[in-house]
């Protein structure tokens, strides 16, 4: 569906997490006619936990239990991760492509969102949005950004519901 949804869009590149799983859907988006560069800026929260995620984290209890090991093993906090992932967004948009697609993960991509519309993080522990916040953008979710003006305007999400809906018949 994501696919079929970018195929008449023009986009130029996509850049990616190079976690396997966005490697796997700009592939699959890409279709070998896009050009897709991968960025360690778009990499998930840098922390002692990097890669393992067990049952204990997938309720809002776990969640803060994963995130409050950073002030005893190190580890990005927020404000980190905002910078790492703002720092991407300012030179993908100071590259030459004019349509681009960045293929990242929940929490960069909110505090990318947050950075770019002017919203304050939440606290250093809080829970930043998936379970607690309807703007948090969930696995195959698109959030298109348009650039006027060196302004930014987020068009409004479009869901895998939406996605489905516009796709139903092949």
């Amino acid at each position: 569906r994501l696919r079929k949804y970018f195929a008449d869009k023009d986009i130029q590149k996509i850049f990616s997490s190079a976690v396997y799983r966005c490697k796997q859907t700009s592939e699959v988006i890409s279709d070998k006619k896009i050009e897709v560069a991968f960025d360690k800026r778009l990499l998930e929260t840098f922390s002692a936990y990097q890669g393992y995620w067990g049952a204990d984290f997938a309720t809002p209890e776990g969640w803060d239990q994963f995130y409050a090991h950073r002030h005893e093993l190190g580890g990005e906090g927020y404000a980190d991760l905002q910078k790492r992932a703002l720092e991407a967004v300012h030179d993908i948009i100071a590259a030459p492509e004019e349509r681009v697609i960045l293929c990242s993960h929940g929490d960069p991509l909110q505090f990318i969102f947050m950075g770019l519309s002017n919203k304050p993080l939440q606290d250093e522990l809080g829970d930043t949005g998936e379970y607690g916040n309807p703007e948090y953008l969930h696995k195959g979710w698109i959030r298109p950004l348009v650039i006027e003006n060196n302004q930014y305007r987020f068009e409004p999400v479009i869901t895998q519901d939406m996605l489905m809906e516009l796709y139903v018949n092949g």
